[in-house]
């Protein structure tokens, strides 16, 4: 096992026991993954768990603040992350933004606290939804959700952990949930991103686990006469299953 991988196990055992509402083993799991990088080495992925403020907080108050502390981890590591990799988004012409259900005024602390554990702030908007008015319209909290977000527990906020991609009709074309203890697939982002302009602009489909620049299937509502017209020739080892090389 790598030398800071202890302090990432407990680390992660720490958004385990957030998520099954277990503040003092989240404790416990902090102090570990603390004392797992002080003989071991600091894990790069969870250095932002390992915070005397938020595990001493959770001590005291019990589980709201320690568990938020937490919770807000992982979304810290995505923000960063998404910051990093807007070039990405930018090439696509994509535009990013973010939701929290934080007041607008935290917001600046929250990209100090971004830049200062992932070495990028965010570059795009947040949105500050303290009366969960967009989160409840998409569906990530309940409609009788009401009251103030800082009285709320990370347990509690856990679903606003949702990914969206909007296209340019304003219809949502994907929704992807993850667990509080399961960081975002940036790359699967990207991937389906990719897909969702392909498609749209020719008539085909992208199979399972499909990369930019492999070969596509013809879409089932293409007949073979206009298939024939417009991409030749193509592989056909079902009839109904027609390969083809990714249009350019």
């Amino acid at each position: 096992m790598a030398r800071h991988a202890w302090a990432r196990l407990h680390a992660t055992a720490a958004f385990a026991a957030v998520e099954r509402g277990e503040p003092e083993a989240a404790v416990r799991s902090v102090r570990s993954a603390r004392s797992a990088a002080a003989r071991y080495g600091e894990c790069p992925t969870c250095s932002a768990l390992l915070n005397p403020v938020g595990a001493q907080a959770h001590v005291q108050a019990g589980a709201p603040e320690g568990a938020a502390e937490l919770a807000a981890a992982a979304a810290r590591f995505a923000l960063g992350y998404m910051a990093k990799i807007k070039p990405e988004f930018d090439k696509r012409g994509v535009k990013l933004m973010a939701l929290s259900v934080d007041p607008v005024d935290r917001h600046a602390q929250w990209a100090a606290d971004i830049e200062e554990t992932q070495g990028t702030a965010p570059n795009y908007p947040m949105i500050g939804d303290a009366d969960f008015v967009v989160s409840k319209a998409y569906g990530m909290l309940g409609a009788d959700v009401s009251g103030d977000a800082a009285d709320r527990t990370a347990a509690q906020n856990q679903t606003v952990r949702g990914v969206f991609v909007i296209g340019p009709d304003k219809k949502i074309k994907l929704i992807l949930l993850y667990p509080m203890t399961t960081g975002r697939n940036f790359d699967e982002i990207l991937r389906v991103i990719d897909s969702l302009q392909l498609t749209a602009r020719h008539a085909v489909a992208t199979p399972v686990n499909w990369r930019q620049g492999e070969d596509v299937v013809i879409a089932g509502s293409v007949s073979n006469e206009r298939a024939r017209e417009v991409f030749g020739v193509w592989k056909e080892p079902k009839p109904y299953i027609r390969i083809v090389a990714q249009p350019a």
